[in-house]
């Protein structure tokens, strides 16, 4: 019984240092300053065919809504631009793209709690590739953005970064906002 109430009492100790103690610097690849004018070198002459989105989120499986959702807000705004020819096959087109979602992410509010009130801020990472029709990459956009902790943990995180994933490749293409 004794042995027990010394587990006890030493794992409270150290969760009470852990969590008094001054954060460590850490490399963080979340806290990149985000880049303001971002356009791709390539100059797209000929169809683009757009793949749809790669899911890469390594076991955190993207919802099929929410990758649906930034595929028709990519296609659809390169359609109504009308800056680039859209094809539906990918043996058509002289360009294809490729949109890999690494991480998106609403943040937990459980982190904070079971960690020692350290944040679990909300995230998103994606890779867009220009490919050619032999499939060589011509020029590849990464971005990186996160939130402040739980600030927005909800589901209006997830529409906010689905709507951001659309604005920076259309951006990216050099497509005005409609």
């Amino acid at each position: 019984m004794k042995k027990g109430l010394f587990l006890v009492a030493m794992v409270a100790a150290l969760a009470l240092v852990g969590c008094a103690s001054s954060p460590k610097k850490v490399k963080d690849l979340h806290k990149v300053k985000e880049i303001n004018k971002v356009e791709t070198h390539v100059v797209i002459t000929g169809r683009l065919f757009v793949n749809p989105i790669q899911d890469y989120t390594a076991g955190r499986m993207l919802s099929s809504i929410v990758a649906e959702d930034i595929y028709n807000g990519v296609s659809g705004r390169i359609k109504s631009s009308g800056k680039y020819e859209l094809t539906n096959t990918k043996l058509m087109a002289s360009y294809v793209l490729n949109i890999k979602i690494i991480e998106i992410a609403r943040g937990s509010k459980a982190v904070p709690f079971w960690v020692g009130a350290v944040s679990s801020p909300a995230r998103l990472i994606f890779t867009c590739e220009i490919l050619d029709a032999s499939g060589k990459v011509l020029d590849t956009l990464n971005y990186q953005r996160a939130g402040r902790g739980f600030s927005r943990i909800s589901d209006k995180e997830i529409s906010y970064f689905k709507e951001l994933t659309v604005n920076k490749i259309c951006e990216w293409l050099k497509i005005n906002k409609i």
